[in-house]
């Protein structure tokens, strides 16, 4: 049996998975079609593939500074300041997950 070790986190409005080649980064947001069966539950939106978590973090903060609303640099200053915070809070919160590559299931630890 072999198993996989990455990263299953979600860190605010994104979720970060990872197996041994890359990480993959989604932004959660919720359906607001109010004709649609899902209204009002998560969809995940791809955003991308990368091969460092670096990369996983700058393409965040990208996201949520362009999306800020941000006019003066002082604004732009103070968003970065605190997704640098959230980072720091949430990242000591995320887990490593296990999933066993024969059968794909999601383990609890590295026991099969």
């Amino acid at each position: 049996m072999r198993i996989q070790a990455g990263i299953n986190s979600r860190l605010g409005d994104y979720v970060i998975t990872s197996d041994t080649r890359c990480y993959t980064l989604e932004k959660i947001s919720k359906n607001g079609d109010k004709k649609s069966e899902k209204y009002g539950q998560e969809v995940h939106s791809f955003i991308g593939y990368y091969t460092s978590f670096k990369n996983v973090l700058r393409t965040i903060m990208e996201d949520e500074i362009r999306n800020s609303g941000a006019t003066t640099i002082e604004e732009l200053v103070r968003k970065v300041e605190q997704l640098e915070q959230d980072v720091l809070n949430q990242g000591s919160e995320m887990k490593l997950a296990y999933v066993c590559k024969e059968c794909g299931e999601g383990i609890k630890n590295e026991q099969h």
